[in-house]
């Protein structure tokens, strides 16, 4: 997936500035972080379709992490 086009994610190379950085935003936790992936909101399309739960799982824990 090619989030770092529009985020910013230092752990993953994102540049991004059409969103918001995902580096060191407290306000997301994993539940918020996977439904926005699942559902997306605004410029941010939803991967619900296109991922599996256990996939956006994963990749909701991993910008939990990362972002620290």
């Amino acid at each position: 997936w090619s989030c770092g086009v529009c985020h910013v994610l230092g752990d993953a190379g994102g540049t991004g500035h059409i969103g918001p950085s995902l580096d060191g935003n407290a306000a997301m936790d994993v539940e918020f972080i996977a439904a926005r992936i699942n559902n997306g909101q605004g410029a941010m399309p939803g991967f619900g379709g296109q991922m599996t739960d256990e996939e956006i799982d994963l990749l909701a824990r991993y910008v939990m992490q990362a972002k620290q």
